[in-house]
């Protein structure tokens, strides 16, 4: 999968450096998954452990590559939602995409119960803004979040409002 990583300065509200560090890690993510198989998997670090911190991080950044393509407002939100303020902290949650692929991550949090469903809610309705900003959810974000609902236990009736405010926020034809 190639990832485009858009930087254009006029709407990044990034600082000069987290975006340096944000364009840096989202490249990192972007490159070729190491999917090795076979003899050489004892070679593989282990990955990352997990957080509910981390699992939101990693949510909106696996909502954020689905498209195919990194715009400055889901970058920007990241940084904001996630509070990530540093290079090793990205990076740490960058592993733990590389090395697991969303399902597994599904599965892994569904098992342990990472997380509370304030949290969930919380993960899903960022995962909706961020899969919005640019103006439209590409089908590969939609499909994402309906998997990521389904796995956290939230139904349609009961994201639905707060799906609601988010297009109604993200709805930028009311000011043209």
């Amino acid at each position: 999968m190639q990832i485009i990583v858009n930087s254009e300065r006029e709407n990044n509200f990034l600082s000069p450096e987290k975006e340096k560090i944000a364009i840096f890690a989202l490249k990192y993510l972007t490159k070729t998954k190491q999917n090795f198989m076979g003899l050489f998997d004892v070679f593989k670090s282990e990955k990352p452990a997990l957080t509910p911190k981390k699992a939101l991080t990693v949510s909106l950044l696996y909502v954020m590559a689905a498209d195919g393509e990194l715009d400055p407002e889901e970058v920007g939100l990241l940084f904001q939602v996630a509070g990530i303020n540093s290079k090793a902290e990205l990076e740490d949650a960058i592993k733990y995409v590389r090395a697991t692929k969303y399902t597994d991550f599904l599965e892994q949090e569904k098992s342990t119960n990472l997380l509370s469903k304030e949290q969930k809610m919380y993960i899903l309705t960022n995962m909706t803004d961020s899969s919005l900003s640019d103006g439209t959810a590409e089908p590969q974000e939609q499909a994402m979040i309906l998997k990521f609902m389904e796995a956290f236990g939230i139904s349609d009736a009961e994201f639905k409002p707060y799906f609601d405010v988010i297009v109604f926020k993200n709805n930028r034809k009311l000011f043209s």
